[in-house]
């Protein structure tokens, strides 16, 4: 059941409906009617209807349902004002699910005689199951119809094991990254997608899976796995290949603020099933996935983008895919070049275990830098007929030297130096470095999340190493820039302080005073305590001590009296210690 709710403004609404209501209670409207949905098998048959429509396909659909019906109260709002299309913009903002937790033995489906006849010699079928245990009926549909395929999409990537069996390489599972919980709470704090790939790749290989052939040491059957809206991974017998759009890192965080589209998962699957249909099975190969994975990410743009539609209620989105599906077949999109946010995986190696281990890490020392820079190894093409990474070879650091210059005189001349390359950005800040961007985002992160709090007791204290001149204030002002763009004034305020040019700890008892004016001015100061780890008075750290009052209760002493501080972000910048494991 879909709710279109609406903000209530007495200004602009005038009056309320005649219910009880205190001046002060929370309230919300409905923005229209309220609408009905058959859950995720009504969005597959919408969208199968509409890319139907211009492929001259006409297949016969049947549609069989199982378990009892559960009620799921999904709330949308308009979120994002759209110029160009006034009735785009609703997302979904919070979600109600049905008491009960999923089934512990498979659903019951029965198939008689009349089932068994629509069933029989079928080209595919779309499994969608939301109870989290599918129906044992995988070697009785092998059975009717033995030359068909299956997609099926499910709320947990547990229980397909007897499917994977029965179809082998027909079958394919198409799960959202959400389903696989045995690793959720360490994908939500990845902030690199070699991270967040490695731990989903872990997960499927789990015994709770059962997916993964440890004889053979390959998957059973297809796997797909959506990262919703940036990423897609396909893993199967043979090979396991990623995509990411351009520039684009693990965003959980960004999905919370602006809501999400339900039906970006029967989408995909619903590309799928016509694929099956247009080409007669899909070809599950590197050019098929490099194309696939490139549609599926320009229409996961256009439904970020535009979410649902609403008239008098709630419609699914109404949006043109043309575009994105040249010529109104696959494998429009062909790989007549590297792509840098392309990548193949070759996981079937001995040291894979070991690799994927290293990359999932939660400490992000040497060994897991080396393998995460490793992981997503590409090779950029080189006009000058020698490969970049066999310059690098040969001549060591003159090499990358020279392979950077390339780069920055090609942008220069032609804005064109930086193809090819994988970069990330935050701000100004580019790099092409996944762990060099890490620590960035993840700064990033706990920064927006700080000043989005309501209430704080004490400043953000942060640590920044690195050695002089790699850009550590640089790297603070990208990150307070990108956040202040979603205020409508710039709440940060910046102050460097040298603790070398100090001459006792007196003196940071005055730097915080201007902290604390600038909180009183309503703005987030960021103190910024460049050298912090010098040494004072024969010890080394020796000013460390004199933060304590601040970084523990939030307050700084004057002639013995507490100063509250306020909301603010204290960052210490290392000049004697290039890296936290040098502080130990």
């Amino acid at each position: 059941t879909n709710l279109p709710i609406k903000e209530v403004s007495l200004l602009s609404q005038g009056s309320l409906p005649s219910y009880g209501y205190d001046p002060g209670d929370f309230i919300e409207l409905l923005a229209g009617k309220v609408t009905k949905e058959e859950g995720r098998l009504e969005q597959c048959l919408t969208w199968l209807s509409s890319f139907l429509t211009p492929s001259g396909l006409a297949p016969r659909v049947y549609t069989h349902t199982y378990g009892e019906e559960r009620q799921v109260f999904q709330i949308f709002k308009k979120i994002k004002h759209i110029p160009e299309n006034e009735n785009h913009g609703w997302f979904m903002v919070h979600q109600i699910l049905p008491p009960g937790g999923r089934k512990q033995e498979p659903e019951k489906f029965v198939i008689d005689q009349g089932v068994e006849e629509e069933l029989r010699n079928s080209d595919g079928f779309v499994i969608i199951d939301d109870s989290g245990n599918p129906p044992a009926i995988a070697p009785t549909l092998k059975r009717l119809s033995p030359k068909s395929w299956v997609f099926a999409l499910g709320i947990s990537a547990a229980h397909w094991e007897r499917w994977a069996q029965a179809f082998g390489r027909s079958f394919l599972l198409f799960c959202r990254l959400s389903d696989l919980e045995t690793t959720r709470m360490e994908m939500d704090s990845a902030v690199v997608w070699e991270s967040v790939v490695a731990m989903t790749i872990r997960a499927l290989k789990s015994d709770e899976v059962g997916l993964w052939d440890r004889k053979s040491g390959r998957f059973k059957c297809h796997i797909i796995v959506e990262m919703f809206p940036d990423g897609l991974l396909y893993i199967g017998p043979e090979i396991a290949l990623f995509r990411h759009r351009e520039g684009a890192l693990p965003g959980v965080s960004k999905m919370k603020r602006h809501g999400s589209v339900p039906c970006h998962d029967t989408l995909v699957v619903s590309m799928l099933a016509i694929d099956a249909l247009a080409i007669g099975k899909i070809p599950f190969k590197r050019s098929y996935f490099f194309d696939f994975s490139k549609r599926v990410l320009n229409n996961w743009k256009l439904l970020e983008r535009y979410g649902y539609y609403f008239s008098d209620e709630l419609e699914f989105p109404n949006m043109d895919f043309s575009s994105t599906y040249p010529g109104g077949v696959p494998c429009s999109f062909l790989e007549t070049k590297v792509e840098p946010t392309f990548f193949e995986l070759p996981y079937i190696r001995s040291d894979f275990d070991d690799v994927l281990s290293a990359v999932s890490s939660q400490e992000w020392t040497s060994a897991r830098k080396a393998a995460v820079r490793s992981f997503f190894e590409t090779q950029p093409s080189c006009p000058y007929g020698v490969s970049e990474k066999d310059l690098e070879a040969k001549l060591g650091y003159i090499g990358v030297i020279l392979t950077v210059l390339k780069h920055l005189k090609e942008e220069v001349n032609r804005g064109n130096g930086f193809e090819g390359l994988r970069l990330f950005r935050v701000g100004n800040l580019r790099t092409t470095d996944p762990v060099e961007i890490a620590p960035v985002i993840t700064l990033q992160r706990v920064m927006d999340n700080y000043v989005s709090k309501e209430e704080v007791k004490r400043p953000l204290c942060i640590g920044v190493f690195g050695p002089p001149g790699s850009g550590k204030s640089f790297a603070v002002k990208e990150v307070a820039s990108v956040i202040s763009r979603r205020f409508d004034q710039n709440p940060f305020e910046f102050f460097e302080f040298n603790l070398t040019q100090f001459s006792g700890p007196e003196e940071i008892n005055a730097a915080i005073d201007l902290v604390r004016a600038s909180v009183a001015k309503g703005r987030v100061p960021i103190a910024f305590w460049d050298e912090f780890d010098c040494r004072y008075d024969g010890n080394e750290f020796g000013y460390l001590r004199y933060f304590l009052p601040s970084m523990q209760d939030g307050v700084t002493y004057v002639h013995g009296i507490p100063r509250y501080i306020g909301r603010s972000v204290f960052v210490f910048a290392g000049g004697v210690k290039e890296s936290w494991e040098a502080m130990e």
